[in-house]
């Protein structure tokens, strides 16, 4: 049963957490389109940055067999970036260009009705 356990918290969730993630995230980052399949394992960490990227390790499984897939996760043309003449400082103004764009782009899931 869910939330009787020490490991497990369920929050229930509300009309307003559910926002239009994909739209957001498709301005600055690459798309995983038929790189992720079910189940696959998608790790980064800080130690992941090669340069101005951010690169995310796509695993099949945790088997030794199976290869580990570098994907670029920045889209090298992201939103806002032509507002800055070299691409360091556009990276440098990442964060407050995402903060910017969160409530113009970031916006509630409208319900289409009760399942």
């Amino acid at each position: 049963v869910l939330n009787k356990s020490n490991s497990v918290t369920v929050h229930p969730s509300a009309e307003f957490d559910f926002l239009t993630y994909n739209i957001f995230f498709g301005l600055f980052y690459s798309a995983y389109t038929k790189k992720v399949k079910q189940n696959h394992i998608l790790t980064a960490d800080s130690n992941n940055k090669v340069g101005n990227q951010i690169q995310v390790d796509l695993h099949e499984s945790d088997l030794p067999k199976h290869q580990v897939v570098k994907h670029n996760a920045i889209k090298p043309g992201f939103h806002s970036r032509k507002q800055y003449a070299t691409l360091p400082a556009a990276m440098a103004n990442r964060q407050a260009i995402m903060t910017a764009a969160k409530d113009e782009y970031l916006q509630p899931i409208v319900a289409t009705g009760i399942n």
